[in-house]
Order: C-alpha cells, then structure tokens, then sequence
C-alpha cells in the first residue's frame, strides 16, 4: 500500500480523501483472490453483493466503494501497465475508461431547511469580521466561490495575480473567477506575505494552511457569536449556500456542476427541483389574491 499512498500523495489529494480511498480498496483486495487482470463485470457485481450482503453497506455506500476501485484500476494502469477486464485504452495507449457500472441511488432532500439564509451568512460573517479579518475572509471566500474548505486552504498569495485560479481535487483541476471585490480584500489582506505563503495561515504555523477541523471549530465559534444554530454552521454548509444562490438565479445545472466539481448532477437537481417547487408555491398565494 506505500506505493498507492504515494501515487494518491503525488495528485495532491486531502488527507481524508486518501484515508477513503485506502481503506476502500484494502477491502476489496482482501475480498478478490485473483489475477488483477482477471477483474470484470462479473467480480464487481460479486463485490456488490458482498458488500451488501456480508458488510451490509447501504447502495449509496457502494458507490463510493465503486468509484475507489475504479481509481486503483487507472492506478496499477498507470504505475504497472495493468490492463483489466474493465479497463478501456485509445489508440495512444491512454486509459480513458474505467467500464464499473454506475450505482443510482435515490438521493433524499435531507438538507431542506438546513442551509444558512443569506441573513445568517451575513450574521456569521459580521461576527468573524469583527474577530479575525483572516476567518471573515475565509468564510467570505467560501461563500462567493462555492469552494470546499480543502480547496480554500490550499490557495496560495501568487494565485490572486491571475485572472482565474485553479484548485484540484481528487485528480481534476477546474477554473474559477474570484469576484473582484473579493479578489482585491484578499490582495490586501496578504500584501506582506509571501508569494508561496498560504493565504489563510495557520496561527501556530505559519508556513502551513489552518486545519479543516479548526475552520469547523471557528464556525461553530461564530455561530455563538451570532446567536445562529450550530448544527447549521459548518463549511460545506456554506457550499451549500452558493448552490442555492446559483440554482434561484438561474444558472443551468451543467454549468454549476462545472464551477463547484460536481460530477454527480443528482444532489444539484434536488436543488432545482426545490426552487421550481418554492417557486411555484409563491405565485400560487399571489394568485390567490385575485381569485
């Protein structure tokens, strides 16, 4: 497994992301017998039942089990030259697909009425900002980019000089525009920091990025602060408030997916659903003032 680990270290991935992926795929190595190359859609619907049956891992689960197989089979593809039964490569010898069937799962609308207002997140960034500038602009950050918290704290001072910044996760990189008004705190907030330093730095050591259990602890601090429930305060919540503010202004959902790096489009399709729903409840009540 140091191999793997090392493979996942080299394309970057958070902590907890190669924690998963690790754990996932010793499973499956412990369950298969065979030859790697021998792996094919047979084996996975074996795996499939195994999981459900024998480790009772719900559906949803299992899709997540799938995709790390899929990673550690582009894994001994591109370390050994391993070509499975699943695996598809192009002409230029390029792996291209990973042939495991996608798992769908109905996804429940767990989060309505859970996400932050825009007066909440108003609240809680007044509290920060009253507080601590670098906490303000974190949260603020978040909440204009629609970034996941791994990806806010790996941005860099030398990023902001560009027009669009990449971040990248779990292998893929994508583009974003920082709006200008945030763009130009950020510069100024940093102006005395290093090219290389990380934006928002941790107190105790200031050549490393602050923790995502210590930005959780902070909201939950705030959200005393500001009088907010703390089980609404924590930062994916915040991504969570940027999807909304997308989807009830318009944006299509391909393009939203796009922007946050979305792959799965179900989750944001809940969120278009409950704006078309909300939306056609408002003009029902203003119809019914006129009869």
């Amino acid at each position: 497994m140091n191999d793997l680990e090392r493979y996942f270290r080299e394309k970057y991935l958070s902590e907890n992301t190669i924690k998963t992926y690790l754990r996932n795929i010793s499973i499956f190595i412990n369950w298969y017998s065979g030859e790697i190359i021998n792996i094919d859609p047979i084996i996975v619907d074996n795996y499939k039942k195994y999981l459900m049956e024998e480790r009772k891992i719900s559906i949803r689960s299992v899709a997540a089990y799938f995709n790390s197989l899929k990673i550690f089979i582009k894994y001994v593809y591109e370390r050994y030259k391993i070509v499975t039964k699943l695996s598809v490569i192009n002409e230029y010898g390029k792996l291209i697909r990973v042939n495991i069937p996608h798992i769908k799962h109905k996804i429940k609308d767990i989060n309505y009425n859970k996400e932050l207002s825009v007066k909440e997140v108003k609240r809680l960034l007044k509290a920060a900002l009253k507080a601590n500038e670098r906490d303000y602009l974190l949260f603020l950050t978040m909440t204009l980019t629609g970034m996941r918290v791994s990806e806010t704290l790996s941005l860099k001072v030398f990023q902001l000089k560009d027009l669009m910044i990449e971040v990248t996760l779990k292998g893929r990189t994508r583009s974003l525009i920082l709006p200008p008004s945030l763009k130009s705190k950020l510069k100024k907030f940093t102006k005395e920091f290093e090219s290389e330093s990380y934006i928002f730095k941790s107190n105790r050591k200031l050549d490393k990025a602050l923790d995502r259990k210590t930005v959780y602890s902070l909201m939950q601090k705030y959200a005393g602060e500001a009088k907010l429930k703390k089980e609404k305060c924590f930062p994916h919540n915040l991504r969570k408030h940027y999807t909304v503010n997308e989807i009830n202004i318009g944006t299509d959902i391909q393009t939203l997916a796009d922007e946050l790096g979305h792959k799965n489009l179900e989750t944001l399709r809940i969120y278009k659903e409950r704006s078309i729903e909300e939306k056609r409840k408002r003009m029902q009540k203003i119809a019914k003032k006129y009869g």
